[in-house]
């Protein structure tokens, strides 16, 4: 076939008219690696998950009390490590990528034809200087996001003179030129590396090869003395990109040993570019749309050959849960005298990930250390089996983020050591804001909560994921091996996590299940110390099934109660485990599941039907013998603070003859004046664009919300009847306690907080007198209102992040909790035991 001799290009002059469409024919030419700029734009300075990764500093930045100091060199050399990767697995795969698809003259003049003597005179003019920069300008477009991104990271953070509330702000804000000293490296030594070629770029027709008469696929190999060595060098970092794609595949979990968090971006952004850059190449040569071909192909091999996202079993059949009678009267005896009965304690904690399994454990920690009316432990007396709260709290209802809190906060306790004492190891944690303190349950607590999940997560989703497709036929050729999803890489990396914190107390010959091992059965997490007349906390974790919209509660308590439900409109995990029924059976559960065989879910398991964040975790399904299908998806769909759930257990305990108590949990960061009325008029908003698409999607999200606020008001009128919102009266209601995530403080309260972290939330006495003053909030220096800070939610929490959370314990509104919630505690105690008010 005879190449089209005619001239292509037309001529425009002056050549500033026909500048605009010559920069986006470039541009266009060079979407691939534009894109893979623009992505990491927008994940790295829009989305504050992302800026979140910038956050990161070594060691604790409190220690003993005291504000450990910034390490500047340590900072240097962290940061020049994420910049090697940088350079050669983002920046020099959006170059390399540019070049490469550059140096064919077809986005130019199009497949088919020859470039004329006028065609090369007007390429030369207008076009050869946008070919030469373009490859460097986008190169260098890598480094300038991450400045951005880091930049934009450092305005997330609280302001310096907040007092105790920002030492790990200082330390990033100190060793922040540590971060500009090696990105200045490394973007002169970037370009060090490629300048050379400038020449031999300008030599070679700005690495364009021209086709010979005759060759419509003029290629490294077909014409290598027509190659320039910078198409040769583009080649070769291509290829290796596509061999660091694959051996990401493979091989994660090696990888994930010596870099996470924030040296995996340059993996993450980079990964997929030589495909997509070989794919275009092929468009641009054939104006056939392969990328669009490719794309398609992968969505249906996906959805024929899909993974099926199979609930993952634990290796026991689940044990039969107690009923709410049943589970009453063994609470009774592990707290009630012979006369009287101490409230009842419900836990209704809000989705949000590890913002909000971290804060859980925060809040739940602190009444672990501290549950008596004065600092200190004293009033469990002497040589306590239990703690205080493991005995008090009944159940907890937990969302997402907050269910991962949960079920580690009750493995923990099945865990103690001495009756009392906290499971977690001595040594300190990587990624932990402050020197642990290994008697302390709010340290280990927020431990357990405080570890990276995310890194495993998002580098199988970007990785590995995409090939899962595969597994039937691997499986041909590797009998056994089966891929992981998304979902269940999580799961490992909680139960990973748990493994390496803690040791737990139940060893030897005493059956494994009864430990807090994340990775055991679901049913009989604390079952032993809830039969032996002790008690622990039952769990509850809310997740919303795709097809019907209802609840999906994974449950340690039976949904039945007599001859109706306990948990109206929702489906009970128990009814789809494959257990035989308990006579009587109930219409519609199913006695063995096909592929579980009976199994229970695993603690992790039941966390996980709660918290299958949107695209992180996938949809989990039941499969069972009677034809039952049913995706799980995320509690928070539903409902993100599990009030409607608390609200019908308090209902039962109230029908047994209790009083019951609420904590109330929350994540997002709100106003401390923030309280709710039906009059209140939402604050105006700009006029949306294109309402037609965005009104019904802002409804139903707003709804989500309006349902959970609705709920939490319902479950304070079912702890408190005719319970009336007055904020005149912050202690109101008597039976719910409400710890939330504020603004930041004024700067005037700096020296608010002691090297004790400023106890607070206590009663003080004639025996023991002290002063311990809520942390109240006041109007800024400059008259200017508190700052709502965007905290971010992921399954990683950076330092300043955690110590934002664990600060806010001292806000006022939730000191008043803390000592509504310790004079719950110290019903019914001995006096020898409770210090008088």
């Amino acid at each position: 076939m005879e190449l089209q001799a005619a001239p292509a290009l037309r001529d425009i002059r002056p050549a500033i008219l026909a500048f605009p469409g010559d920069f986006a024919r470039v541009v266009y030419a060079c979407r691939v690696p534009v894109i893979a700029v623009i992505i990491g734009y927008f994940l790295l300075v829009g989305v504050n998950q992302a800026r979140d990764l910038f956050l990161v500093f070594s060691g604790p930045a409190i220690i003993g009390g005291e504000t450990a100091k910034a390490n500047l060199f340590g900072a240097f050399m962290r940061w020049l490590v994420y910049f090697w990767l940088h350079i050669f697995l983002w920046a020099m795969m959006v170059q390399a990528s540019a070049q490469y698809l550059l140096r064919d003259s077809a986005w130019l003049i199009g497949p088919g034809r020859e470039m004329t003597a006028r065609d090369r005179d007007i390429y030369d003019r207008r076009f050869r200087l946008l070919v030469v920069l373009m490859p460097y300008l986008l190169a260098g477009a890598t480094y300038l996001v991450v400045w951005l991104g880091f930049e934009a990271a450092l305005r997330d953070l609280p302001d310096t003179r907040s007092g105790t509330l920002a030492q790990s702000a200082r330390i990033v804000k100190e060793e922040r030129w540590g971060f500009y000293a090696a990105l200045l490296l490394a973007f002169v030594a970037h370009f060090a590396l490629w300048l050379r070629n400038i020449r031999e770029i300008a030599r070679q027709n700005a690495g364009i090869v021209w086709p010979r008469r005759g060759d419509l696929t003029a290629t490294f190999t077909d014409d290598p003395d027509r190659q320039s060595a910078v198409t040769i060098q583009a080649s070769v970092y291509l290829t290796l990109g596509a061999l660091a794609l694959i051996a990401a595949a493979l091989w994660g979990g090696l990888l994930l040993r010596y870099v996470g968090g924030i040296y995996l971006v340059p993996i993450l952004l980079g990964a997929w570019i030589p495909l997509f850059s070989k794919l275009g190449e092929w468009s641009q040569r054939s104006h056939v749309p392969y990328t669009l071909i490719g794309v398609a192909a992968w969505i249906a091999l996906i959805a024929w050959y899909g993974h099926p996202n199979d609930v993952r079993r634990a290796e026991l059949p689940p044990q039969p849960p107690p009923g709410i009678v049943a589970a009453t009267e063994a609470w009774k005896a592990a707290n009630c005298s012979a006369e009287n009965c101490p409230r009842p304690i419900l836990v209704t904690t809000a989705g949000g990930a590890s913002r909000a399994a971290f804060f859980t454990a925060t809040v739940l920690g602190e009444l672990l250390d501290n549950p008596c009316l004065e600092p200190g432990r004293d009033c469990e007396g002497q040589a306590p089996t239990a703690t205080l709260l493991s005995r008090r709290i009944f159940a907890i209802s937990g969302v997402s983020g907050g269910s991962l809190g949960a079920a580690q906060v009750a493995a923990a306790m099945s865990d103690t050591r001495g009756g009392a004492n906290p499971p977690c190891e001595p040594a300190q944690p990587e990624h932990y804001f402050k020197r642990l303190t290994p008697t302390s349950w709010r340290d280990c607590l927020q431990i357990l909560a405080s570890d990276d999940f995310l890194s495993h997560t998002v580098l199988a989703m970007v990785t590995g994921e995409p090939f899962l497709f595969l597994e039937r036929w691997i499986g041909w050729i590797w009998p056994g091996q089966r891929f992981r999803d998304r979902a269940a890489i999580l799961e490992d990396s909680w139960i990973g996590s748990y493994r390496r914190h803690t040791r737990p107390a139940v060893t030897g010959a005493q059956p494994p299940f009864s430990s807090g091992d994340l990775a055991g059965s679901f049913s009989r997490l604390g079952a032993i110390r809830r039969q032996s007349g002790s008690w622990l906390p039952l769990l509850v974790l809310n997740g919303t099934a795709e097809e019907t919209g209802r609840r999906i509660l994974s449950s340690q308590l039976d949904s039945r109660l007599g001859s109706g439900r306990l948990f109206v409109d929702a489906n009970d995990v128990n009814a789809l485990l494959g257990r035989p029924p308990i006579p009587p059976a109930t219409a519609g559960e199913c006695a063995i599941l096909e592929k579980s065989e009976g199994r229970d879910l695993t603690v992790a398991s039941a966390v996980t039907n709660s918290a299958r964040f949107p695209m992180i975790s996938p949809a989990g399904r039941f499969t069972s013998a009677c034809e039952l299908k049913l995706s799980v998806v995320d509690g928070g769909y539903f409902e993100n603070d599990g009030a409607t759930t608390t609200a019908e257990i308090a209902l039962a305990l109230k029908g047994l003859g209790l009083d019951p108590a609420v904590i109330h949990i929350a994540n997002e960061p709100r106003d401390q004046a923030d309280t709710p009325s039906p009059d209140l008029l939402p604050e105006h908003v700009e006029e949306e664009w294109l309402p037609v698409v965005q009104s019904p999607l802002n409804a139903l999200l707003a709804t989500r919300t309006a349902r959970g606020t609705y709920a939490l008001e319902i479950l304070k009128n079912v702890v408190d009847p005719g319970y009336v919102a007055d904020p005149r009266n912050p202690d109101a209601p008597k039976n719910f306690a409400s710890f939330l995530v504020y603004g930041e403080t004024a700067r005037a309260e700096a020296e608010s907080f002691t090297k004790d972290d400023g106890l607070s939330g206590y009663r003080s006495t004639a025996l023991k007198p002290g002063n311990y003053p809520c942390f109240n909030k006041i109007p800024r220096d400059d008259a200017q209102s508190d700052t709502l800070k965007k905290v971010s939610m992921s399954w990683w929490l950076s330092k300043p992040v955690q110590e934002y959370l664990d600060r806010q314990t001292y806000f006022a509104p939730n000191c008043r909790s803390f000592l509504k919630v310790r004079t719950w505690l110290n019903e019914l105690l001995p006096a020898a035991q409770k210090a008088a008010p």
